[in-house]
């Protein structure tokens, strides 16, 4: 997998706007930290590639976020008849997402950036 990580500075998007500004305010009367990335990964199972591949597109995601509160979402599921089904082109990256989870090389390059990860949301 060759593409670069993407993260999208938080405000970029088509949210932009009132409707933004809205619900910045809500969430800062709520004390709510908004993040300033959000990233993932798009490529779906092409895209993906294979397990390794996948873990070192967030591996290197990990390395560029910026300093304060970041998101990176995933889609974890566990291989199912019902997931291969609904995404064919999604489900093995989905399946992969659910264990980078519990991988140990990830949660040590968590530990290893100084990352502090949010317990509920």
């Amino acid at each position: 997998m060759s593409e670069r990580p993407v993260i999208c500075r938080a405000g970029t998007g088509s949210g932009s706007g009132a409707r933004r500004r809205a619900a910045v305010a809500a969430a800062d009367a709520a004390g709510v930290r908004l993040p300033r990335a959000i990233a993932t990964h798009r490529g779906g199972d092409a895209g993906a590639g294979d397990y390794v591949a996948l873990r070192d597109h967030y591996l290197r995601l990990l390395g560029r976020l910026p300093e304060g509160t970041s998101e990176i979402f995933l889609h974890p599921a566990p291989e199912t008849e019902r997931l291969r089904a609904a995404a064919p082109g999604w489900w093995r990256a989905r399946t992969w997402e659910l264990r980078l989870l519990g991988d140990p090389v990830f949660a040590r390059e968590i530990d290893r950036q100084g990352i502090g990860l949010v317990a509920r949301w």
